[in-house]
């Protein structure tokens, strides 16, 4: 029996993950054989997943531990969201003191005086040091922590060591370990939660300290909790078996547990981004890196390419990649006459808006930040117009309209689907919860209205009437934009859960990219007929969802 498409996919993504890893390995400063033995033992103990788990189960263990090890990519906000969440979904009635990496213990009168608002932010930041000894992100990402921690009387320490010398990571851990145990003796009636990198978390590491730690203070261990985020490990462990694709939790060993939220590749490249923008040396928040943007369209299109079995070799000297960082090409645009005075100004308001895109008379790919699993939905894009030769954009009828664009939106899913095995897209449920929300900070009006034509569409879907079917083709472009967006992106979810599931062959994935759909009424026949095949697909629940640095090689990694 031949390779399934999940194990063709797993394969590719496990290259990209070690091409990519040489890249990091060789980039880092610090690379040693004590640094080497550290990441082969997190490699042996941190891999095997006993069951999956369900993120109430993990609430629950946290909610019993004593110590909770939050494992971090530096580079990677998600981890430090998810980090939040976990802590902000802890019950009141049992306070918590928050240890974090980001700050040395030496830290500790500063931090204690910006949680008590005796410090400005600005202050605060100097006097750690912050920017200049903690180069992976900005303040902003801890933010959150400090602001729950004062909404709650949480207290916050600082558990990285002061670095007079450059400790090794044993010493780094055992500094760690010591600083956890003081705050446990101080405040017997509190509990630690700790973000740090991910490569502590291994059993050998700083659990190993905080038992060796207790011993020699005769006390006992405390109960501890590891909670790994993005275990490259772990995924790959249980990615080729198909498990990723179903769940987000999954148990360990010991009681540890894994959490899943993106592929490791897609780490990797928030770390590759970091270490272009350390390069130019500008690491402001937000910063977009040019080389950084067209490594990763390189990238999306050669694995989009690699799983559909799509030649890609010609589209990728043939798309111009450009970001909020060099805005020339819109006057390249104007001045060259491809692209009229209203489709100019619809760019200027998308360019605003922060949002990718792909221009297809331009062949060029807008990305606003160098986010690979937004670059591959922009690659996808790209990757269709230049096989199908598709005027994506060329005038047709309104229901025609309607369906090419759903359809392009999926195909610009599936593609960083592909890459990012771990994206999420709305479904029904979620579709009937914005449609009962309330307009607000967070909501708007237009994503109620789009929420709504689009149940009214699945509802047509399902053979049931609906009397609005004319306002859902003939929507104004905001909302009509917004409800094929919307269906766009659950039909690419069900084409990838197809592929994975053997209800969709490669080949109908890769026409998809290769048929135009120009003439009359194909759009409609490929949607519902593509509705039809997946059917019975089965959608996994899924988790809610600066000054120059003085650091001219990155400490170690964006795990440790």
């Amino acid at each position: 029996m031949g390779e399934s498409f999940r194990q063709a996919l797993h394969r590719l993504e496990l290259r990209l993950f070690q091409a990519n890893q040489r890249l990091i390995n060789q980039a880092v400063e610090g690379y040693t054989d004590e640094f080497r033995r550290y990441e082969q033992r997190y490699d042996q103990t941190v891999r095997r997943a006993e069951s999956p788990a369900s993120y109430s189960a993990l609430l629950r263990a946290a909610g019993q531990a004593r110590v909770v090890l939050f494992g971090d990519y530096h580079t990677f906000a998600p981890a430090q969201r998810a980090f939040v969440r976990l802590v902000r979904r802890q019950t009141r009635k049992r306070p918590i003191t928050i240890g974090l990496e980001a700050f040395r213990g030496s830290d500790q009168p500063a931090l204690d005086r910006f949680l008590r608002g005796r410090l400005s932010e600005r202050s605060f930041l100097r006097q750690t040091s912050f920017e200049a000894r903690w180069p992976f992100g900005p303040f902003s990402a801890f933010r959150p922590l400090f602001d729950l921690a004062r909404e709650r009387g949480f207290g916050i320490i600082g558990l990285d060591h002061p670095f007079d010398v450059r400790p090794s990571l044993a010493d780094r851990d055992l500094y760690a370990a010591e600083r956890l145990l003081d705050a446990l003796e101080e405040h017997p009636e509190r509990r630690v939660f700790v973000l740090i990198g991910e490569m502590h978390l291994a059993p050998p590491h700083l659990p190993s300290s905080l038992v060796r730690s207790a011993k020699r203070r005769k006390a006992p261990a405390p109960e501890t909790l590891r909670v790994h985020f993005n275990s490259h490990t772990v995924y790959f462990s249980l990615a080729e078996k198909g498990l990723t694709d179903r769940h987000d939790v999954f148990r360990l060993p010991s009681g540890a547990y894994s959490l899943h939220s993106a592929s490791p590749v897609v780490c990797q490249q928030s770390f590759l981004t970091w270490l272009d923008a350390l390069e130019e040396g500008d690491l402001a928040e937000g910063t977009f890196e040019p080389e950084a943007a067209r490594r990763v369209v390189r990238q999306a299109l050669r694995t989009i390419g690699h799983a559909l079995g799509l030649k890609v070799s010609g589209a990728e000297r043939r798309v111009e990649v450009t970001g909020p960082e060099d805005l020339s090409f819109l006057e390249r645009e104007k001045s060259g006459g491809r692209l009229t005075k209203s489709e100019l100004e619809k760019l200027r308001k998308h360019v605003l808006s922060s949002e990718s895109c792909y221009i297809p008379k331009a062949r060029l790919i807008y990305l606003a930040k160098s986010n690979i699993t937004h670059a591959a939905e922009e690659a996808a894009h790209y990757l269709r117009h230049h096989l199908s030769g598709e005027g994506m954009d060329d005038p047709k009828g309104l229901v025609d309209a309607f369906y090419v664009r759903i359809l392009n939106e999926a195909v610009g899913f599936l593609g960083s689907k592909l890459v990012n095995t771990k994206r999420r897209a709305p479904h029904a449920k979620e579709l009937e919860e914005l449609r009962g929300s309330s307009p607000g900070a967070t909501v708007r009006e237009l994503d109620i209205e789009a929420a709504r034509l689009a149940l009214e569409h699945i509802e047509l879907e399902r053979g049931h009437g609906t009397p609005v079917l004319a306002r859902i083709y003939s929507a104004p472009p905001a909302v009509f934009n917004a409800v094929t967006h919307m269906l766009g992106y659950m039909l690419g979810d069900r084409l990838y859960y197809g592929l994975v599931q053997h209800k969709l062959s490669t080949a109908e994935a890769r026409a998809l990219f290769i048929e135009p759909f120009e003439e009359e009424g194909g759009s409609i026949l490929a949607y519902f007929e593509l509705l039809g095949r997946t059917r019975t697909v089965r959608i996994p629940r899924r988790l809610p969802s600066a000054e120059r640095s003085i650091i001219s090689k990155p400490p170690l990694s964006p795990e440790t």
